[in-house]
Order: C-alpha cells, then sequence, then structure tokens
C-alpha cells in the first residue's frame, strides 16, 4: 500500500465535495467588498520552513469579494534567497459557501517565487473546511513534483481577548523530481503553536511556535508578530 499516492487519490475525490455542495442548498458566506491586511513578523515560516534566514518580514494582502462567496486576492512577502531579499507573491481566486455551522472554501492559488528560477512558481488547488473551533486544510499540487498538504487546528479563546490556535501539518510527496534534492522532497510533519490578543478591533499581537519533524533537519522557531487587518 502507498500511503501517499492513495492519500492523494483521496483528497482528488475531496476536491468533489464543493462542487456537489454548491449545487445544493448552500448560501454564500461574504457579502462584496474589500479586505485590506499587513503584517509584520520576526521570521517568516511557511509550513514549518523559514523563508526569511531568520530576519523580519514585511507581509501584506488584498482581497476583493464579489457577492456569492466568490474573491479573488493577492498577498505578498519578504523573503530571503541566499544573501538578498526577495519577494514571494501569491494569487488566488476562490469561493465560500455555508450550511448551517460548517463553512467549504475553495479555489486555486498561485505562488510566484521572484527569488528562484523562472519555472518555480507553484499552483495549487485548495479546500479548506471550518467547523466552530475546528479547521483543516488541504492543498493539491498541479506543478513540478505533485505534492500534497494537510493541516488540522484547533482554536481556544482565552481571557482578556486572548486565543490560542494549535494546528499540526502533512506534506506529502508524490514523486520525485530531478530538480528536488532527496532532502527537500522527503515527507515531513509541522507543527504551530499561536498566541494572540486583539488590541483594538482589527490589531493582533501574538507569538507563534512552530517548526517540523520527520526530515534530515528538525527545528522549531519562536516568532513575534503584529497584524492589522481591515474590512
Amino acid at each position: 500500500m502507498n500511503f501517499e499516492r492513495d492519500f492523494s487519490l483521496i483528497f482528488k475525490g475531496l476536491l468533489l465535495i464543493p462542487l456537489v455542495a454548491s449545487l445544493l442548498s448552500w448560501s454564500a458566506v461574504a457579502d462584496a467588498g474589500v479586505v485590506a491586511r499587513a503584517k509584520i513578523t520576526s521570521k517568516y515560516v511557511y509550513r514549518g520552513l523559514i523563508q526569511s534566514a531568520s530576519h523580519p518580514a514585511l507581509q501584506a494582502g488584498l482581497d476583493y469579494n464579489f457577492r456569492k462567496g466568490r474573491y479573488v486576492g493577492a498577498w505578498a512577502s519578504m523573503v530571503q534567497g541566499g544573501q538578498q531579499r526577495n519577494l514571494e507573491m501569491n494569487y488566488y481566486y476562490g469561493r465560500m459557501i455555508q450550511a448551517g455551522s460548517v463553512i467549504l472554501d475553495y479555489g486555486i492559488q498561485n505562488y510566484d517565487f521572484h527569488h528562484l528560477s523562472a519555472n518555480k512558481a507553484r499552483t495549487d488547488l485548495f479546500l479548506n473546511a471550518y467547523l466552530g473551533k475546528w479547521g483543516a486544510n488541504f492543498y493539491y499540487d498541479l506543478k513540478d513534483v505533485e505534492t500534497v498538504y494537510m493541516r488540522f487546528r484547533r482554536v481556544f479563546y482565552l481571557p482578556e481577548d486572548m486565543r490560542m490556535t494549535v494546528a499540526v501539518g502533512k506534506q506529502l510527496y508524490e514523486a520525485a523530481d530531478s530538480a528536488v534534492t532527496p532532502q527537500s522532497s522527503t515527507s515531513y510533519t509541522d507543527y504551530l503553536i499561536r498566541t494572540e490578543r486583539e488590541m483594538v478591533k482589527g490589531l493582533y499581537v501574538g507569538v507563534d511556535y512552530t517548526g517540523i519533524t520527520g526530515r534530515i533537519e528538525t527545528k522549531a522557531y519562536f516568532s513575534l508578530f503584529i497584524e492589522l487587518d481591515l474590512e
């Protein structure tokens, strides 16, 4: 039994869920409008892997929500490529729908890494599901080495307008690729413990503890952040 291959097939089947749900009595979540956000973090860590070489990173995003739950957006972050500071740009299109307490968010996202060679852009199909304090995220990589990423998380609401998020993710690689080193194509588990507080409406200050296991290197990082959400 090839677990990674079989899970990939299951995940592809999960992508049919939003299509079926959209044909049923699911309603849109968001009204039309613009959402902007900005964040500064002491380290940019993505799926347990550090992207800013322990340097601070400024991040910003802008979404436009259409009616019926559809949205488009762009997000950017400083990254560190070798000795130079560079830029990662993400573009995405999705739809968010709801039935009762269950929310589904699905779409496609493109990652453009300006610090890498021209052919290193990546495109994911994504499916996110939320039920109260619980959430699950699934991503399927369409380009280069086909990979599947899944994450499960739980939010705990604390006194004094604080909340804690605990998440565990799994990166699965389907196939090897000559452009990827054996170390970087090894499946691994990542984890996140985030504690944050809303200081005023839309302004959050917090700390992340995140890391990975299952690769040659096993590392963990603390990072501080300030985030501003404007709706």
